[in-house]
């Protein structure tokens, strides 16, 4: 990728990978506990959404990196 100006390049994003989504009514968010299990409506093992701010900029697949979660850009 190439900028235009050379400043552009030096800019943190932030950037956020989305494992998945579901909704819940309010009386089954008033329900949760420790324990409690909301199934996401992706698939296991499936592509996460990875975005800068609110821009859709890659799909990915979760991965080990040591001892922390990581992600493997898989479609850009």
């Amino acid at each position: 990728m190439e900028f235009a100006n050379e400043k552009l390049k030096k800019v943190r994003v932030k950037i956020k990978a989305v494992l998945g989504e579901t909704s819940l009514t309010l009386e089954e968010i008033s329900k949760l506990e420790d324990g409690s299990i909301i199934q996401l409506e992706q698939l296991l093992g499936g592509p996460i959404a990875v975005y800068a701010g609110d821009n859709l900029i890659a799909n990915a697949e979760v991965v080990a990196v040591d001892d922390c979660f990581g992600i493997r850009i898989c479609r850009k």
